[in-house]
């Protein structure tokens, strides 16, 4: 005789408890997933929030090839070598037909200031000096340009007023 328990006639009510047991258990996992999720999220959201980074804008890709020279220049950022050798062209061009635009003297200085840090080159120091002095010659105040070009030389400033003390004698 055959087991009653094990015929395929009372296998069915065993179905269903398979079916219940499978049904809680998904639904406890997908629980545990929203939980998860859900302190993932808190956690996410105490993290101070990302610092936008600023940096020089870009030149145009049809640009010339030391048009990121003067922006690099201009915002302390390192520029590439045939950049500063354009820019110190563009420069020296511009002040020969317009020798008293203080700006460019400081660009210009700063450019020499930075081509002599990059290559090693002393030769570039005086050049750097006599234009950031030129600069503020022209412009003695609001020159700050000027002032970083020669304090990165390790060049006194120039006195702004009468009574400045800069470190030098006067003759």
């Amino acid at each position: 005789m055959e087991n009653p328990l094990r015929s395929p006639a009372t296998s069915l009510p065993t179905e269903p408890r398979r079916r219940s047991r499978l049904l809680l258990r998904v639904r406890q996992v997908l629980l545990g997933l929203v939980v998860a999720a859900g302190a993932l999220g808190a956690v996410l959201l105490s993290l101070p929030a990302p610092r936008p980074v600023t940096r020089a804008p870009a030149p145009a890709p049809d640009a010339a090839p030391g048009a990121a020279a003067p922006t690099a220049v201009g915002a302390g950022a390192p520029a590439s070598l045939p950049g500063l050798a354009a820019l110190i062209a563009e420069r020296e061009r511009h002040l020969r037909a317009q020798p008293r635009d203080a700006r460019a003297w400081a660009m210009l200085g700063a450019a020499y200031v930075e081509q002599g840090r990059r290559t090693a080159d002393a030769a570039n120091c005086p050049k750097a000096e006599d234009a950031l002095r030129t600069s503020l010659r022209l412009r003695p105040e609001g020159n700050a340009q000027a002032r970083e070009g020669l304090a990165a030389l390790g060049e006194p400033p120039v006195a702004e007023a009468p009574g400045d003390v800069t470190g030098r004698r006067r003759r």
